[in-house]
């Protein structure tokens, strides 16, 4: 292989891959795994750069410093440019700590780290609904290849140097690492690892031993037949993962990868099949020459559609197609280009291409950092809760999680300490659902007049440990005979409770009121507040928006929330017309006015986090719904 020949069908190859991310990230239902053209990429680049450094090495013309050279001019012009339109829109929209985020992200994108500063700080993986809104995530991918082709060169270099310049041993060591890498892969559980370097480096290997292989021999055709059916099984290769449901990891990115290998192996005929010729069609070799402005510019622009709650609806897909096939062609033909054929020394292209942009975005951190500092009063987010023994009055017992044993069992005597020896008039029991009320529950109490005890758990805790079968006995009894409460009252994430390892936990709860009503006591349900479905706690809010004293916030129907709590729901109507003196609470009233839900009151945000459709209100958002619920309802105690 001392020419390489340009080859049209791989850049209709990128297109393909290019459009399957594109369609994916549009959540286009139909492209279940459409992420998988990252890894038809990856193929793709292990392949062409290992032609070239081998090329270049065995005709003892490799420069290490030119090799880096082309790298920043390929990767850098059109990676900045679209760097500092999102830089410019992230200060517009984004909120402080967002901002200061991004400002991270930023300088992780241009020192080619941003996958390991996505693995050491996104707990929830590539695959969460959190992830749709961080602007820079896909720099991901370049990270990963940057880091490879740090190593890869000098593996090679170190290899020609030891003599070991049989294309077979080459072949040999790439293969090892290959299954190596992939063994590691498969290996791996935590969808964190999608952005590990060493777990995604056998897609760049596939074409990388393809490479070797295909520089240690002379590729002719197969037969036609023959040929026709390992062209067909290349494309079933390629095409049917993108539309599997895959799970990470799985085989599927291991078999659009041979698929991919495959593909480029049968390419190199000189007679191209039917297939090739077809990726080779004007269209598709345009896409493919476009494709990495395409893939820089079109995730940005969902991230911050995502942000702002627009919904993606085929109107505004076509919008943001149209948009990324506009910007990308602007910067592929005056950016990319231009920069490409443009001659600059290593240390000139270093320089400007690198280091400046990289002390310009390290500036940008400092600024946001600070910025994130200011309080916008915005509502309370996790790290500025505020302290919730402050201005409770002694007539209030927070004694949570204090009380419980280790088996979850409650401990009467830390139960006696943590109630001063008084007789409660109230029990709020439950999980953090049942914590996230109880501001809102003590400021009805202290309407009443009436004493409140808390006593809550996690939800697994609550779920494994005390709803179980000797819950009556080792738990609501000795609340009722220590405390002898006047109400008592359940609170919870309820839709997990339905069928929880195979145990409708709603049974303990049935139990608990029958004998609750025997012993004189109030039993109430509260209805679980509204969960923010996919949406961040800070949905809806701008900076533009703060700054000009509108946070607007965004609204999931109350249908879809009704929907997504269906199985609890019912449960609990059929306690309700079984005992006829169960007392529901249902706070939708006060946040779904007019059948909308927001996430924002009297201007101010009023949840604190979103684990996965898990919400959990904050102390501002729990009082001040207690507040409105005391004004519009009346005390429902």
């Amino acid at each position: 292989m001392s020419n390489i020949k340009y080859r049209k069908d791989i850049d209709g190859l990128r297109a393909l891959a290019v459009i399957a991310v594109i369609l994916y990230h549009l959540d286009i239902s139909w492209i279940r795994a459409g992420f998988l053209g990252v890894d038809i990429f990856f193929v793709i680049s292990g392949f062409l750069i290992t032609s070239i450094i081998i090329r270049d090495l065995n005709n003892n013309c490799f420069s290490i410093k030119n090799f880096y050279l082309r790298r920043i001019k390929r990767i850098l012009p059109a990676l900045l440019i679209v760097l500092i339109t999102t830089t410019f829109f992230a200060w517009l929209i984004l909120l402080p700590e967002d901002l200061y985020s991004y400002a991270q992200s930023l300088v992780s994108a241009i020192a080619s780290f941003s996958n390991i500063f996505f693995f050491a700080t996104l707990k929830f993986g590539y695959f969460s609904s959190d992830s749709t809104i961080i602007p820079l995530l896909h720099t991901w991918s370049l990270g990963i290849e940057e880091q490879f082709y740090i190593f890869w060169p000098i593996i090679l270099i170190v290899a020609f140097k030891f003599n070991i310049k049989s294309n077979k041993q080459i072949f040999i060591i790439s293969s090892i690492l290959l299954i190596s890498s992939l063994i590691a892969f498969l290996s791996i559980k935590n969808q964190i690892f999608y952005y590990f370097p060493f777990t995604r480096a056998f897609e760049l290997l596939f074409g990388c031993s393809l490479a070797i292989l295909m520089n240690s021999s002379n590729i002719r055709s197969e037969p036609e037949k023959k040929s026709l059916f390992l062209n067909i099984l290349a494309l079933t290769l390629l095409i049917i993962p993108l539309f599997a449901d895959v799970h990470y990891a799985s085989l599927w990115p291991a078999i659009i990868c041979l698929g991919t290998t495959l593909f480029i192996y049968l390419g190199n005929s000189s007679q191209p099949s039917p297939i090739h010729k077809v990726f080779s069609y004007k269209i598709f070799v345009y896409t493919g020459l476009i494709s990495y402005s395409l893939y820089l510019w079109h995730w940005p622009i969902i991230a911050f559609i995502n942000y702002l709650s627009i919904e993606k609806t085929i109107l505004v897909d076509i919008i943001i197609i149209f948009l990324t096939f506009i910007l990308a062609t602007l910067t592929y033909h005056f950016i990319e280009k231009p920069f490409r054929q443009k001659k600059y020394s290593f240390n000139k292209a270093l320089s400007f291409l690198f280091i400046i942009p990289l002390i310009i975005a390290c500036i940008n951190l400092f600024i946001c950092s600070q910025q994130s500092q200011l309080d916008y009063k915005i509502g309370s987010l996790d790290q500025k809760i505020i302290n919730r023994t402050k201005d409770l009055n002694h007539s209030v017992f927070y004694c949570e999680d204090k009380v419980f044993n280790k088996d979850g069992s409650i401990n009467p005597i830390l139960l006696k300490t943590c109630s001063h020896n008084k007789e409660i008039d109230i029990v709020l029991f439950g999980d953090s659902h049942a914590r996230a009320i109880s501001q809102m529950i003590r400021l009805w109490s202290e309407d009443k007049k009436l004493s409140l005890l808390e006593i809550d758990n996690n939800a697994l805790s609550i779920l494994d440990d005390v709803y179980t079968e000797r819950f009556i006995d080792k738990d609501l009894y000795p609340i009722i005979d220590n405390i002898k409460p006047k109400i008592f009252i359940f609170a919870g994430f309820w839709k997990t409770y339905t069928n929880w390892k195979g145990d409708n936990k709603f049974s303990y709860i049935e139990k608990s009121i029958e004998i609750l009503h025997k012993k004189g006591i109030e039993p109430i349900i509260v209805l679980d507040f509204p969960s923010l479905l996919k949406n961040k706690p800070t949905c809806g809010f701008k900076d533009f928006d703060l700054k000009n004293n509108k946070p607007l916030g965004c609204i999931n129907k109350l249908d879809k929330i009704l929907d997504d709590q269906k199985e609890s729901l019912e449960e609990i109507n059929k306690l309700k017309q079984k005992y006829s003196f169960l007392k529901i609470i249902d706070t939708t009233k006060i946040i779904c006015p007019d059948k909308k839900c927001k996430n924002v009151l009297d201007g101010k945000i009023i949840y604190m986090n979103n684990d996965n459709g898990n919400s959990h209100l904050n102390y501002i958002g729990d009082l001040l719904v207690g507040k409105i619920y005391l004004k519009n309802e009346g005390n429902p105690l």
